[in-house]
């Protein structure tokens, strides 16, 4: 399938494994040299490598994106690699930790503060670290997209995920309040 891609740089968060190093070898099968972002170096080195031994174009750039200057190197560096960063897919996110593997996640009350402010941090805070990043050179070219991946529970709301739904509804609210204020 063509998209009409090539020749476009993306930079995907939270890809060093499962959906975001899904969405990385897509994109470098449409032809986007793609910045493979992860908290784990080596999973993003990882998958990087994975796109250029394919014939891709790609950086592994780790960091944290709950660090808005962490998020600033990262940008930074992945442009220095490939040039202006024309997409941004904010994958990056954690539901509820389960202190078992095999029991569901606990109810609200049972998270403690700490618990819930990593969900909102990771969630909400490193989306809008990375569109603050992202925004001002998409402006600038008048040019550019910014993905968001949600789950369901941040349409509807889910028992044992209400600061995980929160923090996805509010994903939901920011990318489509930029898109009015951007787009």
């Amino acid at each position: 399938m063509d998209l009409l891609l090539k020749g476009r740089v993306a930079l995907v968060t939270g890809a060093g494994q499962g959906v975001g190093r899904r969405i990385c070898l897509e994109l470098a099968g449409e032809g986007v040299a793609v910045a493979v972002n992860d908290l784990l170096a080596e999973r993003a080195t990882r998958v990087a490598e994975e796109i250029r031994d394919q014939g891709g174009s790609a950086v592994g750039v780790a960091a944290d994106i709950r660090d808005s200057a962490a998020v600033e190197a990262m940008f930074a560096a992945a442009q220095a690699a490939l040039g202006p960063i024309d997409i941004l897919v904010n994958n990056a996110g954690v539901p509820p930790m389960r202190r078992d593997a095999t029991a569901a996640a606990p109810f609200f009350l049972e998270t403690s503060i700490e618990e819930q402010r990593q969900m909102l941090d990771i969630n909400m805070t490193g989306t809008i670290n990375c569109c603050r990043a992202a925004l001002p050179g998409m402006v600038e070219r008048h040019r550019g997209r910014i993905v968001s991946i949600v789950s369901e529970a941040g349409r509807v709301g889910e028992a044992r995920l209400a600061v995980y739904s929160g923090a996805k509804a509010g994903v939901i609210g920011l990318t489509k309040a930029l898109a009015r204020e951007y787009g």
